[in-house]
C-alpha cells in the first residue's frame, strides 16, 4: 500500500516542480526588469546631469558674452571722451579778469626775504586789506547789528536808503522781495543774448552788473529772466527725453536724488549739452559769475533733477555745511544755477528759497512761510543761488514733470568730495564731470607751461 501512494504522489510532486519552476522564471524576469528600470532610470539621471551640467555651462557663457558686451560698451564710453581740445576760446577772457582780481588781491610783488617777526603790525602781513576785501564780498549783516535789520533789508544804519531825485541809488538796501531788486531782464543785455565773441567787459552795464552782485551778496540769489533762447531750450530738452530713455542713460548716468518722487541724470559731456551755445557757455552768465565768485571757477557737476506729479517736498537743506566753522565769515566759493526745462507754474512746486539764510550752517532748520520766496520761471530764465543758501524743491502737485538743469559753479579749491565717494556715482560720470571742469581752465601747450604759476 505505501508503494501505491508514493506512486500516486509522484504528479504532484511533478506540478510542484512545474509551478517552482515558473516562479523561478516569474523571479528571473522581474529581476531582469528591475535591472533595467534601475539601470534606465541611471542613464536618465546621467544624461539630466549632463544636461543640466551644458545647461550651466550654456549660462556662465551666456553671462561671460553679456559681461564682455558690457565691457566692450564701457570701453566705448571711456574712448569715446577722447583727447583734450586745449583750451576754450572764451577762457582767455575769464584770464584777464584773473589776473586783474590777482593784482587786486596780492598788490605790487614784493622781492625782499620774509621777516623774523612776521605779524599783523608789520607792512608784510596787511590783515586790513583782508577786512576791506570781507567787507566787499560778504553780506553786511556780518557786521550789522541783528536788531537793526530784517529779512527784507530794511536797516537803520548809514549803509541804509539814499535818494536822489526821487529814485534809489546803488546804495540802497536789498528788498529781497522786490523782482526789480533779485532779477535782470531783457533791458540789462548790453548788446547780444548770444554767444558769439563780443566785449566781454561790457556784456553787461555796470548798474546791472552792481545789481546782480548786490542780489547774490546779499539776498543770496538771483534770476535773469528769460536768458537762454527757447530754440536753445527745447534741443536740450528733446536731448534729455531721449537720453534718460536710453539704456546707457539708465546704466551709467542716473545720479542720486533728495526728496521722494525726484529723480537726476548727470549730462554726458556731449552735443548738445556741451554745444558752443550751451547755457554754461553764456557770456551774460558767466559774466555774473565772474562777479560773484571774484576768482578762477569751474562747472563741478551739471546734472538735470527732475519731479514728478505728486512729488512730495524737500527738506529744506544747503549745498554745502561750512568749510572751517559753522559761523565763518568768508567770501562765497560755490553756486548753484538752475534753468527749468519747461515753464513752472506753482502748482508745479516752484524752487523755495530762504533769503539771507546763508551766514551759516542751519542743520536741521526751516525756513517760516512769511520768509520764503518761490521762484516760478519760464523756459528760458535761470536762478542763482549761493550754494549754502537754505533752500528746497516744493512738492509738484501738477500733472506735468517739472526737469530743471542743475549746474554747480565752485571755486577751484572746493569740491564736494562727498558727492563723490558717498553717492555711488560711477567712474565714467567722474570723468564726463572732468571734461566739463577742464573747459573753464587754461591749458599750457607745452611741459614748461605746466609749472608756470
Amino acid at each position: 500500500m505505501a508503494k501505491g501512494r508514493r506512486q500516486k504522489d509522484l504528479p504532484n510532486t511533478k506540478r510542484d516542480q512545474g509551478k517552482m519552476n515558473e516562479e523561478v522564471d516569474e523571479a528571473k524576469k522581474i529581476s531582469q526588469n528591475s535591472f533595467w528600470k534601475a539601470l534606465s532610470i541611471l542613464l536618465l539621471g546621467i544624461l539630466l546631469a549632463v544636461a543640466f551640467q551644458a545647461y550651466m555651462q550654456r549660462l556662465l557663457l551666456l553671462g561671460l558674452r553679456q559681461r564682455m558686451e558690457d565691457i566692450q560698451w564701457e570701453l566705448h564710453e571711456y574712448t569715446k571722451l577722447g583727447v583734450r581740445q586745449g583750451s576754450a576760446d572764451w577762457i582767455y577772457q575769464h584770464t584777464a579778469e584773473f589776473a586783474r582780481m590777482r593784482d587786486d588781491v596780492e598788490g605790487t610783488p614784493k622781492q625782499t626775504g620774509y621777516r623774523l617777526d612776521e605779524s599783523a603790525s608789520n607792512s608784510m602781513l596787511d590783515v586790513g586789506r583782508w577786512r576791506e576785501f570781507l567787507a566787499e564780498h560778504t553780506p553786511r549783516a556780518f557786521s550789522a547789528p541783528s536788531d537793526k535789520a530784517n529779512i527784507r533789508g530794511e536797516v537803520e544804519d548809514s549803509i541804509g536808503a539814499n535818494t536822489e531825485g526821487g529814485e534809489s541809488t546803488l546804495d540802497d538796501a536789498v528788498d529781497c522781495f522786490n523782482i526789480t531788486h533779485i532779477a535782470l531782464t531783457n533791458d540789462d543785455w548790453a548788446s547780444s543774448k548770444t554767444n558769439e565773441a563780443i566785449d566781454f567787459a561790457r556784456v553787461l552795464d555796470p548798474r546791472a552788473r552792481e545789481r546782480a552782485r548786490k542780489a547774490l551778496r546779499e539776498c543770496g540769489f538771483l534770476v535773469l529772466d528769460n536768458l537762454i533762447r527757447p530754440g536753445v531750450i527745447r534741443k536740450l530738452r528733446a536731448a534729455y527725453s531721449a537720453f534718460i530713455a536710453s539704456d546707457r542713460g539708465k546704466r551709467y548716468f542716473k545720479y542720486p536724488c533728495q526728496g521722494e518722487g525726484r529723480f537726476e541724470y548727470m549730462l554726458p559731456y556731449e552735443s548738445p549739452f556741451n554745444d558752443t551755445d550751451a547755457p554754461y557757455n553764456h557770456p551774460i552768465l558767466r559774466r555774473v559769475l565772474l562777479d560773484f565768485l571774484n576768482g578762477p571757477f569751474k562747472l563741478e557737476l551739471m546734472t538735470v533733477i527732475n519731479s514728478k506729479p505728486g512729488s512730495g517736498n524737500q527738506r529744506w537743506h544747503q549745498g554745502w555745511r561750512y568749510l572751517f566753522h559753522a559761523e565763518e565769515q568768508l567770501p562765497p566759493y560755490s553756486i548753484v544755477v538752475g534753468i527749468p526745462l519747461a515753464n513752472v507754474t506753482s502748482q508745479m512746486g516752484p524752487t523755495e528759497l530762504c533769503p539771507r539764510r546763508k551766514l551759516r550752517f542751519y542743520h536741521g532748520y526751516r525756513c517760516d512761510e512769511g520768509e520764503v520766496i518761490r521762484i516760478g520761471t519760464t523756459e528760458g530764465s535761470v536762478l542763482l543761488f549761493d550754494y549754502k543758501l537754505l533752500h528746497r524743491g516744493p512738492a509738484n502737485r501738477s500733472p506735468l514733470f517739472r526737469p530743471m538743469i542743475s549746474m554747480v559753479f565752485s571755486r577751484m579749491f572746493f569740491v564736494n568730495a562727498e558727492a563723490y565717494v558717498n553717492r555711488g556715482i560711477s567712474l565714467l560720470q567722474t570723468l564726463h564731470q572732468r571734461r566739463y571742469w577742464e573747459e573753464f581752465v587754461w591749458h599750457p601747450d607745452n611741459a614748461v607751461q605746466y609749472f608756470n604759476v
